[in-house]
């Protein structure tokens, strides 16, 4: 929260920032990603009762030991889900909050510099919490995945989607499977820095190395029945 005013119904008026990068919390939203506000009854209230001013839209992931070092969630209808802020309260009512227009369309989950290991049991997923303003996203949202080897993964829904405020929502549990064009271009990327770190241009055995050939027509390159090298 950065100041305090009051409206002409004495509500007290919080400009507030909404994180757009916000981090892992282990089974729950991590520190500094869900404001929290309160009002008390006068002057000579000294109780505070805080409550929250977003809710939560949680990701359940599982796979094969995989660590996911950051994900994005972001509208897919340009709604904007964090930056500047309003939030209206008052005594005895609920935190109202609205999202400037200049604030931004995603949350990125920051998951550390080592990550953050997946569960491999579908029984029990990895729990990855995103902090949400009370929102309906009329289009849904996309879900970018990242892993520490830098591989992705997307997924999507397209269907109306409402946060409410106090209120965790959960996706279904899904497999993190990386999309197969990531893991191309990283063998592809490997395979080059490989070349030039090496000195390919000396080589004597480089036909198609480098090009827009696929790199299973790299001379010496073989790849599995996957595709892979």
């Amino acid at each position: 929260l950065t100041s305090l005013s009051e409206d002409e119904n004495n509500r007290g008026l919080f400009a507030a920032v909404l994180p757009q990068i916000q981090h892992y919390g282990n089974k729950s939203f991590g520190v500094n990603s869900s404001t929290m506000v309160a009002a008390t009854n006068g002057i000579e209230d000294l109780i505070l009762r805080f409550k929250n001013v977003c809710g939560w839209i949680r990701i359940q992931l599982y796979g094969n030991n995989s660590t996911v070092r950051s994900i994005e969630l972001k509208s897919n209808n340009g709604e904007k889900i964090s930056g500047p802020a309003t939030i209206v309260m008052s005594y005895g009512n609920d935190p109202v909050c609205t999202v400037s227009e200049e604030g931004y369309d995603n949350i990125v989950l920051d998951c550390g510099v080592n990550g953050v290991q997946v569960s491999n049991n579908s029984a029990e997923p990895t729990i990855f919490w995103f902090s949400v303003p009370p929102i309906t996203l009329e289009k849904g949202f996309t879900i970018t995945i990242v892993d520490n080897i830098g591989y992705t993964m997307q997924k999507s829904t397209t269907k109306s989607y409402s946060v409410t405020r106090n209120i965790a929502r959960s996706l279904s549990a899904f497999l993190y499977t990386p999309t197969p064009d990531a893991i191309f271009a990283r063998e592809r990327n490997a395979l080059i820095a490989l070349y030039n770190s090496l000195g390919g241009e000396q080589w004597t055995n480089k036909e198609n190395w480098c090009s827009e050939e696929p790199v299973g027509n790299w001379e010496g390159v073989t790849m599995d029945e996957s595709g892979f090298v």
